[in-house]
């Protein structure tokens, strides 16, 4: 990490929610920026994150602020988006990822569904296990919009798919990222083709936003690295004339370039410009993108890890390089320092002119007494202290350019 380095920005980072005074996990936070709606107003900030209560995918409770996170409103859960029961105790619960469309002035929530069912044997024990591969059931694409009038999001329903994608097992993690000046937009996404498929793959949507909803207008090739669990997780920018992917694998980042947006050539793995690999490994990054500048946000193997699961602090930032698609080892920086907790999802936004700010949840695992041998979230240690428990903040760094 270099200080020196020209352009290097200021950063700041203030806590949102105080998760660690409350006994709360706030976690796998998601942003977008809505822009004034009035001459004299501020944009307008919304964040949903999820409340860790016992694994992974907690209950969504959503956050806003219009002047700039002075002030922030209450966490608030939405009715609209709660789960659905199936046979065999399995429940349906939709997982969204927020984006202003601009063209239509609206603020759409595009995800995904997942299963959750509750294994436990002990009625006073909340044994929920999330399930990626084992559910009978295929998942669905879903989309949601937010009332700005009754200040909620509306009934989330089905997004109607092309029969190639109608036919995959799961498709998970869609997100309108790109928006053309049409306002059609470019939505990427990964998913299992079938339900015994041991690879993930990536590809890219080019769809309308209509009154109606979504129709999409075409899909692109699918990206593959079919090691471990497959390529996940991918975020897509414009920058100068190309479009670039960031993709999570288990073992590394990898990066891939297109011309229109939708076909991508062969991933690459994610490297410094001074030839070693990242160090990215089974979590996702996020591009940032400035007028004059490219920036990657990650976290990496090094030696201020401390522990933290998977590598996953400290949060750092380095310029890219678009000619060799590389990141600028003298450029990098800490976003958020390691504070012992994992840190590897997070958002990013373009805020003001000289203003972007990275979003994370904290994931601070300790081990207390309550748990029996044979439940889900035992782990040896002894009777007295045998249970996960989950705390942690939501963290705000500005970028200030």
């Amino acid at each position: 990490m270099n200080d020196t380095y020209e352009t290097q920005p200021e950063i700041v980072v203030e806590t949102v929610l105080q998760g660690r005074q409350h006994n709360q996990c706030w976690f796998s936070p998601g942003m977008t920026v809505v822009p004034a709606r009035k001459p004299d107003a501020l944009p307008e900030v919304f964040i949903g994150a999820q409340q860790l209560a016992g694994n992974d995918m907690g209950t969504p409770h959503w956050i806003r602020t219009s002047d700039l996170g002075a002030t922030w409103s209450p966490p608030m859960e939405s009715q609209n988006l709660l789960g659905v029961p199936h046979d065999d105790h399995w429940f349906e619960k939709p997982h969204i990822n927020l984006s202003y469309h601009r063209r239509g002035g609206r603020l759409l929530g595009l995800g995904s569904t997942h299963f959750s069912r509750d294994e436990g044997t002990h009625t006073s024990f909340k044994m929920e296990k999330i399930d990626f591969g084992e559910c009978p059931f295929a998942n669905r694409m879903i989309m949601t919009e937010w009332d700005f009038k009754r200040g909620d999001f509306v009934p989330w329903w089905t997004v109607s798919l092309p029969e190639e994608l109608r036919r995959w097992h799961r498709v998970a993690w869609p997100r309108a990222q790109f928006e053309f000046p049409d306002g059609s937009v470019l939505v990427p996404f990964y998913g299992r083709e079938t339900a015994d498929s041991p690879f993930t793959a990536v590809a890219v949507m080019h769809a309308d936003i209509t009154n109606a909803g979504f129709a999409c207008r075409g899909i692109g090739n699918l990206l593959r690295v079919d090691t471990d669990r497959g390529l996940a997780e991918p975020s897509v920018v414009h920058f100068g004339e190309r479009f670039l992917l960031t993709i999570r694998h288990d073992r590394r980042a990898y990066v891939a370039v297109s011309a229109d947006g939708l076909h991508y050539g062969e991933p690459i793995p994610w490297r410094f410009d001074t030839g070693e690999e990242l160090g990215n490994f089974n979590t996702q990054q996020h591009w940032l993108a400035r007028r004059d500048a490219l920036y990657l946000v990650y976290n990496r193997r090094g030696e201020l890890n401390n522990g933290v699961f998977r590598c996953r602090a400290p949060l750092y930032m380095a310029r890219v390089d678009p000619g060799t698609l590389t990141a600028i080892r003298d450029s990098e920086q800490i976003v958020f320092p390691e504070k012992g907790a994992r840190m590897g999802n997070f958002d990013v936004a373009n805020v003001t002119d000289d203003e972007a700010w990275v979003v994370t949840g904290e994931w601070l695992e300790g081990k207390v007494e309550g748990m029996r041998e044979g439940e889900r979230f035992h782990v040896p240690g002894g009777s007295e202290i045998n249970r996960i428990q989950y705390l942690g903040d939501l963290l705000l760094a500005r970028i200030r350019f």
